[in-house]
């Protein structure tokens, strides 16, 4: 892998996610790798459990690595406020450049 186009994404809990930069998953892939139904991401994503998603013209696609963060998250036991603030924290990083 490309160092330039790796990125370290750390979870908050002592774990490291390493992706490309090229790995953008569309809706059903993040369905599949979550678990979880359409409209409970869609109804997530409203409720600022889960990250919108990045728009590539009319496509909506998301980071692997940040689909990944948030798999952990989960996971791990988070819920509620803790996901929100996971979540949080991959949208401010991507807002601040730190993840494209």
């Amino acid at each position: 892998m490309n160092d330039s186009l790796a990125q370290k994404y750390p979870t908050g809990n002592g774990i490291s996610v390493v992706t490309h930069f090229a790995d953008l998953w569309r809706r059903r892939e993040v369905l599949k790798r979550l678990g979880i139904e359409k409209s409970h991401w869609h109804d997530g994503i409203r409720k600022g459990f889960y990250p919108p998603p990045i728009k590539i013209g009319a496509a909506s696609r998301w980071g692997a690595g940040e689909i990944e963060v948030l798999r952990l998250a989960i996971v791990s036991g988070q819920s509620g406020d803790g996901l929100k603030s996971t979540t949080a924290s991959i949208v401010a990083a991507r807002v601040s450049g730190r993840i494209w």
